[in-house]
């Protein structure tokens, strides 16, 4: 995925999103890490320029600062008990 990839993610489906919940450009605060799609300059410009929504200032080398980084272990560690890897998510949900 390139930056330019991110970017029009943002404008669709983010927008989408936020529409569907009724979220308003104040009611969140938008979170990235500093991969390098994120920090390119056509997405800091994206965001200083056409954004309306606030962005956490994310230090670099801290995924231990991202809650999603913890999830990922937890549904690791889930789907290791498994004795026949699952087929689907339908299959683990249930």
């Amino acid at each position: 995925m390139t930056a330019s990839d991110y970017i029009h993610i943002l404008k669709t489906e983010l927008a989408d999103t936020l529409d569907y919940y009724r979220l308003g450009d104040g009611d969140f605060i938008f979170q990235h890490d500093n991969d390098p799609k994120h920090t390119a300059k056509i997405t800091t410009t994206y965001f200083k320029e056409e954004a309306k929504y606030p962005v956490l200032p994310w230090p670099s080398q801290s995924p231990d600062l991202n809650p999603i980084e913890h999830m990922w272990r937890h549904l690791k560690l889930k789907l290791a008990l498994y004795e026949q890897r699952a087929r689907g998510v339908h299959e683990v949900w249930e």
